[in-house]
């Protein structure tokens, strides 16, 4: 039975695998979901707290694992223009809203976690949750149910995802989405990530791009003073498919964002990361590419503008296979610093196991360039709106 009166943080949560006291756990009826997967999880964080991983020892990791679960207490938040739900995707802790007046959706199926026949067809999804010793681990655990599209064999469709709460509450709230994408398809993402106000949120996707398929996907990150929020994105890049992912954000009070690809024969990746810091928010970017066969493809391109006393920090890693030859992979993390009160870490990693690839990386960290700033300067523009020129010439070259 759930005790109101249990609080627990981020940094508690190991030792608590298995007690029934956390609102949004997956409950009895769930027990045998994915049963092995589940113990998979629970042996895996008690060898190795998440939290402590060496992947987030830049990243202030302090500031999440203090955060504090109040549950249950919980209202409903003020309702929302109805506009905002005929074309748009709703996607909370383990519920989907669709698109108002699209009940029956050609070419989609919806696999919630609460239906019998979806909780029977996300059985086959298993292998792909895996522990991965980062905190997303906490959103699989954590949810009250798995969630997902799956889009047919040939579909082409654009859909907008918004990952938004219909509650405000000041509890953990967990999101644990699955995106299968049919052979052949030509799929466009356009996601909005809501910020939890005075909350924490963990969003872990799973985007299973299959053979022939393409994938583009349009992210946008909110932000606000008090939000924490991680997104950990899972991609499974299926032989001769095509992923395209362009994300951006201006940080919070804590922000993490991570990028794990699996890149399989005749492949391409391509990421192009946007980020704006101001204030005091932080931004933490994550990205393994993992080249794990032949003739693949990926191109990383993450930029940040650090500003004021925000904090920014990049850990980026290339693994290559022995049996991925042919592979063409590229690493690149510019950070331009704006204040004497700001910080950029950038930490490059390279694994390459063949000779016959084409392997380049190179990470920066400067500040303006003041004879750039002057020369705006003596054409007219004022101070502020010559540092903002610059500033969007570096994210937009």
């Amino acid at each position: 039975m759930y005790d109101e009166s249990i609080k627990y943080s981020l940094q508690d949560l190991p030792n608590m695998l298995g007690i029934d006291i956390r609102q949004n756990m997956l409950s009895s009826r769930y027990d045998n979901l994915w049963p092995e997967v589940i113990g998979e999880f629970k042996d895996s964080i008690d060898k190795q707290n998440p939290i402590k991983s060496y992947i987030h020892r830049n990243m202030n990791m302090a500031r999440l694992s203090k955060h504090v679960n109040e549950t249950p207490t919980h209202s409903t938040i003020d309702p929302e223009p109805v506009d905002d739900y005929l074309h748009d995707w709703h996607i909370g802790n383990g519920n989907i809203t669709i698109p108002m007046g699209n009940e029956s959706l050609y070419g989609i199926q919806v696999l919630n976690g609460y239906s019998d026949s979806s909780r029977s067809s996300l059985r086959q999804y298993e292998p792909y949750y895996k522990p991965t010793g980062r905190v997303s681990d906490f959103a699989f655990l954590n949810t009250s149910a798995p969630i997902g599209l799956r889009f047919s064999s040939g579909t082409v469709e654009t859909c907008n995802l918004i990952y938004k709460e219909q509650i405000a509450d000041n509890d953990l709230s967990c999101i644990n989405f699955l995106v299968d994408i049919g052979p052949g398809s030509h799929i466009t993402l356009e996601e909005f990530i809501s910020p939890k106000i005075d909350g924490c949120k963990l969003i872990k996707i799973t985007y299973l791009v299959r053979q022939g398929s393409k994938l583009e996907l349009i992210r946008r990150n909110g932000s606000a003073d008090n939000s924490l929020t991680v997104v950990d994105s899972k991609f499974i890049c299926f032989p001769d498919s095509d992923v395209i992912v362009q994300t951006e954000g201006k940080g919070s009070h804590y922000a993490q964002e991570f990028f794990d690809f699996d890149i399989y024969r005749c492949s391409k990746v391509m990421l192009d990361g946007r980020y704006n810091l101001t204030n005091q928010y932080n931004n933490h970017v994550g990205v393994l590419v993992n080249h794990l066969e032949n003739d693949s493809i990926s191109d990383i391109d993450v930029k940040s503008v650090v500003d004021g006393k925000s904090n920014s920090s990049f850990i980026g890693n290339i693994y290559v296979d022995k049996s991925a030859t042919g592979t063409d992979a590229k690493l690149f993390n510019k950070n331009l610093l704006l204040s004497n009160e700001a910080t950029a870490i950038s930490e490059p990693q390279l694994d390459i196991n063949t000779k016959e690839i084409a392997c380049s990386h190179g990470c920066t960290v400067s500040n303006i360039n003041r004879d750039q700033l002057y020369l705006l300067q003596a054409r007219g523009l004022d101070y502020q709106k010559a540092k903002g020129t610059l500033k969007e010439c570096f994210l937009n070259q």
